[in-house]
């Protein structure tokens, strides 16, 4: 779960007010972290009060005070994650597998996500991503990506292959050029080392399209793909990696699952360039 994202949530409900330094630092928070998920278990104080110094941020009892909030968040991620999975054992599988990306498996059904395949287990409630020899127990974001194309993919969805940024997605009508990454984390490893972006693209079954300095075409599900183009820092700008959706995309999944699978993506590309 991105901090600034649980910021955002939190400042919508009446938990708490919270201050400019609270800001502050969680926004050191996700410079600390590059932005990216979190893992494990919730974010400990220690930890907390550890990022915050490297990062220049006061540690008083506000950032004290701001951790134990996050905390609260991360529980409620993961309320919402078991809610998804409760709502999707409530569906008959005949429904499911009429979604062309989803067939039968022993123990439920399965899928595939950036070409990795899928097992969602109705006999536990879990959902699993194989990585080579490696099971994975999804966490919020990919879990809510997946069940959302399993569930709730309408039964029209037809993939149009031109692809858009997410700000120019058809009945979106919001600011910004939508899903840009600059100079940050993932930026200046992609600058640092293109050929581990080049196979870690590639072993997410990624094609070259070659868009960009560097672009690849990727399938999310099996019947949907997005692109990611990369251009390498200049004199006048830095490095910029652009997340290019399906313009049909919101016929597979939901507006803010666009959001949830972006993040997923920079998960796996930081894992397999590391």
């Amino acid at each position: 779960m991105p901090v600034c994202g649980a910021l955002r949530k939190l400042r919508l409900t009446k938990q708490a007010r919270f201050s400019q330094t609270a800001a502050h630092t969680a926004l050191a928070l996700d410079s600390a972290t590059g932005g990216g998920q979190a893992r494990g278990p919730p974010c400990h104080f220690a930890y907390f009060e550890k990022l915050c110094l490297r990062e220049g941020a006061r540690a008083s009892a506000v950032c004290y005070r701001f951790a134990y909030l996050i905390e609260i968040c991360m529980d409620n991620y993961a309320i919402m994650r078991q809610d998804a999975v409760d709502r999707f054992l409530t569906y008959e599988v005949e429904n499911l597998l009429k979604n062309p990306g989803v067939t039968s498996w022993e123990k439920g059904v399965q899928t595939t996500f950036f070409s990795l395949p899928v097992h969602l287990d109705r006999t536990e409630g879990r959902i699993v991503l194989i990585d080579g020899e490696n099971e994975i127990e999804c966490d919020f974001s990919p879990a809510l990506s997946i069940l959302d194309y399993v569930c709730d993919r309408k039964s029209f969805a037809i993939a149009a292959n031109t692809f858009c940024p997410v700000t120019s997605l058809p009945g979106v009508f919001v600011g910004g050029s939508g899903l840009v990454m600059k100079n940050g984390v993932l930026e200046g490893h992609i600058e640092k080392d293109p050929d581990a972006f080049r196979r870690a693209c590639e072993s997410l079954g990624g094609v070259a399209t070659g868009a960009g300095d560097m672009g690849y075409r990727l399938h999310i599900f099996p019947d949907l793909c997005m692109e990611l183009k990369f251009y390498f820092a200049d004199e006048d700008f830095p490095p910029q990696l652009t997340f290019l959706w399906d313009k049909n995309i919101l016929q597979f999944v939901r507006y803010e699952t666009v959001y949830y699978i972006a993040g997923c993506l920079c998960r796996l590309l930081k894992d397999r360039m590391h």
